[in-house]
């Protein structure tokens, strides 16, 4: 288990990870709902978290397309929905090595998993071939 722990504004840390990929994926627009929550954690492995939910939801999203966060303070959960390609099988996306597409190494999900595991966050998921993917994080075992 992980023994640092902070409060953590979700709303900066997600907007850390937004600020970085919107300067890398210029033809890709982003759209924040809700009301943002705070929740005491490990800040470094909630970082890694949503850089690789965020970066994929910009990574294997169509050009012109769209990233839509959305805070729900008083569930505690954030979801994170893509407008791109979406995911032929989102049962196996977590699985080690499970990859749909030629890039990445297919290990960047599963180690999602394995932290949120860790810090008792709840991960779903959800995808249309063509539409896009929308992960749900639910934070309501560790809200302050």
């Amino acid at each position: 288990m992980p023994t640092q722990k902070d409060i953590v504004h979700i709303r900066s840390t997600v907007l850390d990870q937004i600020k970085f990929f919107s300067a890398i994926y210029t033809d890709i627009s982003y759209e924040i709902f809700g009301e943002s929550f705070k929740i005491y954690t490990n800040k470094e492995l909630l970082s890694r978290i949503l850089s690789n939910i965020i970066s994929n939801a910009y990574k294997y999203n169509k050009s012109g397309g769209t990233v839509m966060i959305s805070f729900d303070s008083k569930h505690s959960k954030l979801k994170i929905k893509d407008s791109g390609v979406g995911i032929k099988d989102p049962s196996k996306i977590f699985e080690r090595f499970y990859k749909e597409q030629a890039r990445g190494t297919g290990i960047g999900l599963h180690i999602v998993k394995k932290f949120c595991d860790e810090l008792n966050i709840d991960v779903k998921v959800s995808s249309k071939i063509g539409e896009g993917s929308e992960f749900v994080l639910d934070f309501s075992k560790i809200k302050i």
